[in-house]
């Protein structure tokens, strides 16, 4: 007959070992060799409640500073793209939700319908926001005159900088004035000709 009786010494040996990590939890918890499993118990409790509140405290100096990141580079894009004062605040609502902050820390656009992710701020605002809000923006910096040859929203069309013919050129500077196509060339990337940058024609 095979004997299936435990090992004493094995077993004194597991229960001293389970000893000794009860010993390590209770000093662990700041707890008495004589404390009981329900003190231990409840020490473990009020250690995990700490962690818990300490996780979300940490979340919660995260998401703030991500607002305070998004907001920053959302006023500073807004001023850069010359949006008219009175506008900016909705320009900032519809900034605020499209654009999260990554986990490289760096704020762009979100996967969100009509829009294409992974944008930064001044490339949402020059690629979407002027086609949705165009009236954020100026239309004209010059007299206010607007003959022909003059595009909504956008000013002055100056392609006749870029290889018209100078009486073109003339024309229209009469009809929009001079500061209103020196401004529409440099939006254009076009250098504005010397006659005109000097005020004579």
């Amino acid at each position: 007959m095979v004997d299936n009786a435990p090992n004493p010494t094995e077993l004194q040996a597991t229960v001293d070992r389970l000893n000794t990590l009860a010993g390590g939890v209770r000093k662990a918890l700041g707890l008495g060799d004589d404390a009981d499993d329900a003190a231990v118990l409840s020490a473990l409790g009020t250690v995990t409640t700490q962690r818990d509140e300490a996780v979300a405290s940490a979340a919660k100096i995260s998401t703030e500073r991500n607002v305070e990141k998004m907001d920053a580079e959302i006023r500073s894009a807004v001023t850069k793209a010359g949006i008219f004062a009175q506008s900016t605040d909705d320009a900032t609502t519809i900034l605020r939700s499209v654009l999260e902050v990554t986990d490289k820390g760096e704020v762009r656009t979100k996967a969100a319908p009509n829009v294409v992710p992974g944008q930064t701020v001044e490339q949402f605002i020059a690629g979407q926001l002027k086609t949705m809000r165009p009236h954020y923006w100026p239309t004209s910096i010059g007299a206010g005159a607007k003959g022909a040859g003059f595009a909504a929203h956008a000013g002055p069309d100056v392609s006749c900088f870029k290889g018209g013919t100078l009486t073109a050129q003339y024309a229209l500077v009469a009809r929009v004035g001079e500061r209103a196509a020196i401004e529409a060339c440099r939006r254009s990337g076009i250098v504005p000709p010397a006659w005109l940058m000097g005020g004579g024609r």
